[in-house]
């Protein structure tokens, strides 16, 4: 019994640490793609060439978004391992579920993106 009571709290570490992980990657993303899109936007008003395309800052954005539900996913997978209600069981499969559909639609945004270059 205390080897089962172990083995959750340290698959409870790994996916906390999973999440943060995702939540600093997340955060890193949004900053990158908001200093990005400012540095566009000044230049525009400017009247300044532009190094760089909306379109490729954008798929750089959702790429980012992508790799870090991996790792969301990931988690909450790793969380059904030790949940013993169904209740807790058909709400993390609902939620990743979600985030599935999620991650499908933005590949599908990708390969838009690819086959428009």
């Amino acid at each position: 019994m205390t080897d089962n009571l172990f083995i959750e709290q340290v698959v409870d570490y790994i996916v906390l640490a999973i999440e943060v992980i995702a939540i600093i990657f997340i955060t890193g993303i949004v900053i990158y793609f908001l200093f990005m899109f400012s540095k566009l936007s000044v230049a525009r008003v400017r009247g300044k060439p532009v190094p760089t395309n909306l379109r490729e800052m954008i798929y750089r954005f959702l790429r980012g978004l992508l790799i870090s539900l991996d790792f969301v996913i990931a988690a909450d997978i790793l969380k059904t391992i030790f949940n013993r209600s169904i209740d807790e069981l058909v709400t993390l499969a609902i939620v990743v579920t979600i985030r599935i559909l999620l991650s499908w639609s933005l590949s599908k945004d990708f390969e838009l993106y690819e086959k428009r270059e």
